[in-house]
């Protein structure tokens, strides 16, 4: 995953992709406990390119619903943020995670479509891991 994931960033950085990383991502990489790693995640979106893409009004409430249907864990509301930023900004067209658990798996991918259309929302996207975009197997 890692060739994926640095071929990921240098094509984005080479406008190859057009990469965003949303203030929930941020948080969670300020959280990180240990200071020198969480300094190296956090220099990511400015070293490749990363646009900033702000908070919604109505993400913690559409990840609400996504908690509560199932989708995601209680304890996991962070990774139903993500997924409610895909449905709410509309120019995104593929969130690209390394969360199998909770994010990239077919579970949550055939329960999101009839969740968000019946809360209004769309559902013109997809949700895939760096080695999916770039086309490459590691």
């Amino acid at each position: 995953m890692f060739a994926a994931t640095t071929a990921l960033f240098e094509g984005i950085r080479a406008g190859q992709f057009v990469g965003f990383v949303s203030d929930y991502s941020l948080a969670e990489l300020g959280a990180t406990a240990d200071a020198a790693l969480r300094a190296r995640l956090l220099a990511i979106p400015g070293m490749y390119g990363l646009r900033r893409l702000p908070g919604h009004a109505d993400a913690s409430r559409v990840a609400q619903v996504l908690v509560e249907r199932g989708l995601v864990p209680p304890g996991k509301a962070a990774d139903a943020e993500h997924l409610a930023m895909m449905a709410l900004h509309t120019g995104l067209d593929v969130l690209v995670s390394w969360n199998y658990r909770h994010i990239v798996n077919v579970s949550v991918k055939r329960s999101l479509t009839p969740v968000l259309l019946e809360l209004g929302f769309r559902v013109g996207f997809e949700i895939a891991t760096p080695q999916e975009v770039v086309g490459q197997d590691e």
